[in-house]
């Protein structure tokens, strides 16, 4: 059996799998100190089915910079004998937390140090603006996404909200999102977003956001955007004046911060299977491919893969290579 039957029953309240019966009953909960008992937290995420219970990390977890809370998909035979992780196309048969609809995030962040690598999360929402990923943090921390699939499911008077939010109480709060694929995050003309950053310093590289109302949002703080693309976005792509940006696509012209490659042109890219949700980049369409930073030497996130966990030689522009 799993030790826990979901993420919430791991990071929130705890609870242990009832179905394992110990010979003599020790509290084999880790310690959420993790600084004094100087460790890290893996939490591996199994395609047992539907994760459908939303979870909340919060500051009773004590996280230093090397002593952090992973939750990750596991992927690797050296880890797991098949893989729990999606292959950059949204796949039922992998992890996945789908809560049903709700005003609430289906994770919320208030603990310093968190990386979240490779899930698939559904925001579903008929109204309200509560977010797929929300953080607010005081003080100084470093939280990562990587790699993850996200997509909305709208309705009604589901407005003001967004995929990945940061609502930060510091400026010396990292947050850092690259190779996601985000989409759907649209309701008609409702004030909606995918990555909205209000006090923190932000840095989304190589993500792929399709089928917007808004995509990047920049409302304080530092935002810095490589390698992005933004796809069929209906009101704007990326909100508000960037820090050092470049190398990101738009289907909306003069709106992508890219002084570098096409700068001030709309850009329409031809996905794999858009209709399937397929977001791939294909041979044929070359505006993305080869055609972004290499940030492999960035200094600020350190990768040299792709969502599909490919490594990536000369660089393209999105989540895939």
């Amino acid at each position: 059996y799993r030790e826990y039957t979901s993420l919430n029953n791991c990071l929130n309240t705890q609870t242990e799998n009832p179905n394992i019966t110990e010979p003599v009953e020790n509290d084999v909960n880790p310690n959420k100190n993790l600084v004094t008992a100087n460790t890290i937290m893996n939490v591996a995420c199994y395609a047992d089915g539907a994760d459908t219970t939303r979870v909340a990390i919060d500051n009773a977890w004590l996280t230093g910079p090397g002593n952090y809370i992973r939750i990750f998909a596991p992927v690797a035979s050296s880890v797991v004998g098949v893989s729990q992780r999606h292959a950059g196309v949204w796949n039922t048969a992998k992890y996945r937390l789908s809560p049903p609809v709700a005003n609430l995030n289906e994770i919320t962040v208030q603990t310093n140090y968190v990386r979240i690598e490779g899930l698939q999360i559904t925001v579903t929402r008929d109204s309200g603006g509560a977010d797929g990923i929300y953080t607010n943090i005081g003080g100084t921390g470093e939280i990562r996404i990587s790699s993850c699939i996200m997509k909305g499911v709208l309705s009604g008077t589901a407005a003001n909200l967004a995929a990945i939010s940061s609502w930060n109480d510091s400026v010396n709060l990292e947050v850092k999102i690259w190779n996601n694929i985000l989409y759907d995050f649209i309701n008609g003309t409702n004030n909606n977003h995918v990555i909205y950053s209000n006090t923190s310093k932000t840095y989304a590289y190589n993500n792929t956001l399709q089928n917007v109302r808004n995509g990047l949002t920049h409302n304080g703080g530092t935002f810095v955007a490589k390698n992005n693309i933004v796809q069929d976005a209906t009101n704007d792509g990326y909100v508000g004046t960037f820090t050092s940006s470049d190398y990101n696509l738009s289907n909306i012209a003069s709106d992508a911060p890219s002084p570098s490659y096409r700068s001030g042109q709309a850009t329409t890219l031809t996905f794999s299977d858009k209709a399937g949700d397929d977001f791939h980049l294909t041979a044929g369409d070359t505006d993305a491919i080869d055609d972004g930073a290499d940030l492999s030497g960035d200094g600020l996130i350190s990768y040299t893969d792709d969502i599909d966990r490919e490594i990536r030689s000369t660089w393209d522009i999105g989540a895939d290579e």
